[in-house]
């Protein structure tokens, strides 16, 4: 951003300038000045120029002169500026007419004015100018972000009272007030500073609103906390937005993460409900299924029962005597009897599919079984058996990643 020619007209070695031409163009913008002395200077313009000149370079040729104009013109450049009676006694005819045609502002200075005259004030307010922009831009963006950390520590902590309220704060900023919503967790594997953290949340709400998603991303306790307009989608948005998620995320801060997710809700005062579900699916999660998980609290489950069993003292207590014999047999033998139970049950009770995971014939997979029903006593064609193996088994490995 720079300022415009009718500004330039009114600081330094300009102020008294006559416009002779092409007077239209006054508000065409100046972000450089350049000097014109040499003849193929016009390749290496770039617009938004003030082409200073003492006229040595001009082409004395009235079709040339009129070429050049153009040329400048179709350059971008803000204006050009000709010191008066120093090799040019008069500004020709041809050099007005396309000035003029091209609204493009012809400028003849004063003799005495030297380039420097010119060319450091406009430079100067130049640079005030893009400075000031910046901090203003600055303080916007520094105002912005304070309002939606604000808006989303408010809601977890409970104090926003009215639904109507927190409709209109959230309108205010950018998101639908009439949508469904839900929290989600970003969990750094690595301890990062807050800091760094903080610098990413704009690429990352950039690169999701790019994707078409719209969301308020803020820091608390060092994990990057979301609210996510789900804008009256289901399930299988959300699931698909985690997709994008990851990609995003995976662009702008290429460490490895734990995401968790809380249920959708559409009253805003059950932000803090939500939150509480996708902190304890990422803790869940990264304890469980480790680094780049997504775990939806929802899809937990049963494995929140299962993990209040796995975590006391007792826990052989919950575990048939027939699967202890199964575990002790493979142990004991090195068969991988287990194994093959898991993939079992993992699979409905299709022997084929479960045959072929394995990569044992069909009837192989049929004497293994034969085996386990012997060894712990249990009929695998009873749905109630499978049942308890089933959480039985989710009780020990869910244990076992506690250790």
């Amino acid at each position: 951003m720079g300022i415009s020619v009718q500004e330039a007209l009114e600081i330094g070695g300009l102020k008294g300038a006559k416009v002779i031409a092409g007077a239209s163009g006054l508000n065409r913008e100046i972000e450089y000045v350049t000097v014109f002395e040499v003849p193929d200077i016009i390749q290496w313009l770039k617009g938004k120029e003030l082409v200073l000149t003492s006229g040595f370079a001009l082409p004395k040729n009235e079709d040339e002169q009129k070429d050049l104009i153009n040329q400048l013109a179709s350059k971008g450049i803000a204006a050009l500026a000709i010191k008066a009676e120093r090799f040019l006694k008069t500004i020709p005819q041809a050099m007005l007419d396309a000035a003029n045609s091209n609204n493009l502002p012809l400028i003849k200075f004063e003799p005495g004015v030297t380039y420097k005259d010119i060319i450091r004030p406009i430079m100067a307010e130049i640079i005030t100018k893009e400075n000031e922009r910046t901090l203003e831009h600055s303080i916007i963006n520094d105002l912005e972000r304070s309002l939606r950390d604000n808006f989303v520590e408010d809601l977890l902590l409970n104090h926003i009272k009215s639904e109507t309220v927190a409709k209109r704060r959230i309108g205010l900023l950018g998101l639908s007030v009439s949508s469904n919503y839900t929290m989600a967790i970003i969990q750094l594997i690595k301890k990062v500073v807050t800091d760094e953290l903080s610098r990413i949340l704009k690429p990352l709400e950039k690169g999701l609103l790019k994707e078409g998603y719209s969301i308020i991303a803020t820091i608390a306790n060092n994990r990057i906390v979301l609210l996510i307009d789900l804008e009256g989608n289901d399930d299988f948005y959300l699931r698909d937005f985690f997709v994008h998620l990851k990609g995003v995320f995976s662009t702008v801060f290429k460490k490895p993460v734990c995401i968790g997710i809380g249920e959708s809700f559409s009253n805003l005062l059950e932000a803090r409900k939500s939150y509480l579900q996708a902190e304890e699916a990422v803790e869940f999660g990264l304890k469980y299924w480790g680094e780049n998980s997504c775990t939806f609290f929802s899809d937990i489950g049963v494995y929140r029962l299962i993990h209040k069993f796995a975590l006391q003292d007792n826990v052989w207590d919950y575990i048939p005597k027939g699967l202890r014999n199964l575990l002790d047999y493979d142990r004991e033998q090195g068969t991988e009897l287990v194994k093959t139970l898991k993939c079992y049950l993992k699979n409905a009770g299709n022997s084929q599919k479960t045959a072929n995971e394995l990569y044992v014939h069909y009837k192989t997979l049929q004497y293994r079984l034969k085996r386990i029903s012997e060894i712990t006593g249990m009929d695998l064609d009873s749905g109630e058996a499978r049942l308890i193996l089933f959480l039985s088994l989710k009780i020990l490995e869910v244990n076992e990643k506690r250790k």
